[in-house]
């Protein structure tokens, strides 16, 4: 049996600790850990309230994952120590079965439906068509790893577009202002002063997961539970976000990712 201890880690990789126990262990896993840490984010819990064995890892895991061909993955992911046999990040390359799992977890947790009609209120409001996450990373003492954020090709890729409207997620304020400034798109940022932090927070991954296109930061996790949150259905810009791989003697390009319903935009591919 597993042991879920993921405390110093955010929403998005303790979601993914639990989609992963949940496959591994056949859908079994008892998602325990938001009683005492997000139970203000989802509604009460339909299982079984027993103590939670679960899988432990920022990374997702699959059992599907032993019949892929060797070495899947699509990029190298720090810190990464298996066969490189992985699935994240790779978004429309990740067989539909694990995104059907994936995307049916997710909406087996039932988020709280005081956020869901928040962001549905936002989104009838603005109807944005492009989704922007924009992370400046500020990492902590958990992270070895300094990606020192880059939003030059961010800028660069979206002035391609023509003028629309653009939803904005980001972690520090002054800087994503900042950046809406710059550009000649209409900028839209959500925050609820009746919601607190982490409400807010997964307010801002549900709002990512809506319009046609995401733009997500290399190796975001946010962004990358954002896709499955709207069923896989966006385009993805992967966007490169920092000069981390540069220094380490490793490239990292931009990659386009076409969703189900939409077709990759012409003349961008990185």
């Amino acid at each position: 049996m597993m042991t879920l201890v993921p405390d110093h880690f955010g929403l998005a990789n303790n979601l993914k600790a639990l989609i992963s126990a949940k496959n591994l262990n056949d859908g079994n896993a008892k998602p325990n850990w938001r009683k005492w840490k997000y139970e203000n984010l989802f509604e009460p819990d339909p299982y079984d309230q027993q103590e939670s064995k679960m899988y432990y890892n920022f990374r997702f895991l699959f059992k599907e994952l032993d019949y892929l061909d060797e070495y899947f993955n699509l990029f190298y992911f720090p810190r990464d120590c298996n066969d490189g046999r992985c699935i994240d990040h790779m978004f429309s390359m990740v067989p539909q079965t694990i995104r059907d799992f994936i995307v049916n977890s997710l909406y087996d947790l039932n988020p709280n439906q005081r956020i869901i009609l928040k962001c549905s209120e936002f989104y009838k409001r603005h109807r944005y068509t492009i989704a922007v996450h924009y992370r400046t990373f500020n990492t902590d003492h958990f992270d070895s790893h300094d990606f020192k954020f880059d939003d030059s090709e961010l800028y660069e890729i979206l002035e391609k577009f023509p003028v629309t409207d653009v939803f904005l997620a980001t972690d520090n304020f002054a800087r994503g202002y900042a950046f809406t400034q710059r550009s000649k798109h209409r900028f839209h940022i959500f925050r609820d002063n009746s919601l607190d932090w982490q409400q807010n927070a997964l307010a801002d991954m549900l709002l990512l997961s809506k319009g046609n296109l995401l733009f997500s930061p290399q190796f975001s996790t946010f962004s990358e539970l954002a896709w499955y949150w709207g069923n896989c259905q966006q385009d993805v810009c992967n966007y490169r976000s920092s000069d981390f791989f540069q220094k380490s003697g490793q490239t990292f390009k931009t990659v386009w990712h076409r969703g189900t319903n939409h077709e990759k935009p012409n003349g961008l591919v990185g």
